[in-house]
């Protein structure tokens, strides 16, 4: 299983994050040094996933303090340094609350009244690897409840039946420290011997699934097929599917989810054909702040990233170069749409 980061604060004064948009041609890492490096790679979309992006934030705020701890002498040098680059961090990807929840913490330990500044340094410098080792233990027990419910929901409990899925974007071990969310249930219904197929579809930006999903399912030999994101109805409405499934980047309070373009397409057709429509999601993507999902802020990326394909070799334009590009990174699936969110502790109808 590929590592889609090499941290370890006790070990390297640097980390490794998997260049994620050289897949599947390159298998490269890029060194992580400083917030500066962090915000670049997460901002250019090397690095990808809620999960995974809330980790390298952190990782690589754990390790900047490390290397700088003894230029700060006072609670007051540490807050005004960490509090900018905390900011900044932040504004790497405004849509993904993961990133946003992990920096919050950072942010209540620097500005608390109960710890010197030692402690606040010590404390901060242990995040990057309690934050690895937590999300793969939370993607394991989500993958777990989700699979779990699934069976019982579609009665597989006591037969041969094995069904077919429908996955958007990348959600397995290439968004997060491990396993995955979404893609953790296939995984995990594939290990039960529930699965018969996953179709995968090829999700903009940069076709997380056709470069990122099937990488890693072939990798794991679990049984997957391609599809466009063009073809989904004709999938829907020919082959016996059983469930739709995805992550989230943000989950307002009412349910509302916010995940990658596309996802309301799926959401809607699912419920056209009477397919069950679930999402999976720890539970620091919820945003108890939020209402609903109108409130939730949408990131739009860069014109280029549709007129252009990058391959090894280079960029190639594949449309007009001055033609006028519409291209939001995510969409918002109303709750009405959705049958249940599992999360590492729960799961929830949001419609009840």
């Amino acid at each position: 299983m590929l590592q889609s980061i090499i941290y370890n604060i006790e070990d390297l004064d640097y980390f490794k994050i998997l260049d994620q948009l050289k897949l599947p041609e390159e298998i490269s890492y890029i060194n992580i040094k400083s917030t500066i490096d962090a915000y670049n790679v997460i901002k250019n979309m090397n690095v990808r996933g809620a999960p995974l992006i809330a980790i390298v934030g952190i990782c690589a705020i754990s390790l900047e303090i490390k290397l700088l701890k003894d230029k700060f002498t006072t609670n007051e040098e540490l807050y005004e340094y960490l509090d900018p680059k905390i900011n900044y961090l932040k504004s790497s990807r405004p849509t993904a609350v993961n990133l946003e929840n992990s920096l919050y913490k950072i942010s209540e330990i620097i500005s608390s009244i109960e710890y010197n500044v030692e402690e606040k340094i010590i404390k901060i410098i242990k995040m990057g690897n309690i934050m690895i080792e937590n999300d793969l233990e939370i993607n394991k027990k989500l993958s777990e409840n989700g699979a779990n419910n699934i069976i019982k929901d579609l009665k597989l409990d006591n037969n041969e039946k094995k069904i077919n899925v429908v996955h958007i974007c990348n959600t397995g071990t290439l968004a997060t420290a491990g396993y995955g969310t979404a893609l953790g249930i296939v995984r995990k219904l594939h290990e039960l011997n529930k699965l018969n197929c996953c179709y995968i579809l090829e999700t903009r930006p940069y076709n997380q699934g056709s470069r990122l999903t099937t990488f890693e399912l072939v990798e794991d030999n679990i049984p997957c097929c391609l599809i466009t994101d063009s073809a989904l109805t004709s999938l829907l409405s020919l082959k016996k599917i059983n469930l739709s499934i995805c992550g989230s980047d943000r989950t307002a309070k009412n349910g509302d989810t916010a995940n990658k373009i596309g996802t309301l397409q799926l959401a809607t057709l699912s419920k056209c054909f009477n397919i069950p429509f679930y999402v999976a999601c720890p539970e620091d993507s919820f945003d108890n702040n939020i209402l609903n999902g109108e409130d939730i802020n949408i990131e739009y990326r860069p014109s280029d990233e549709l007129r252009y394909i990058n391959t090894k070799n280079g960029k190639y334009l594949i449309s007009s170069n001055k033609v006028e590009v519409w291209n939001p990174a995510f969409d918002i699936t109303p709750k009405n749409l959705i049958t249940k969110i599992f999360t590492e502790n729960r799961f929830i109808d949001p419609n009840k």
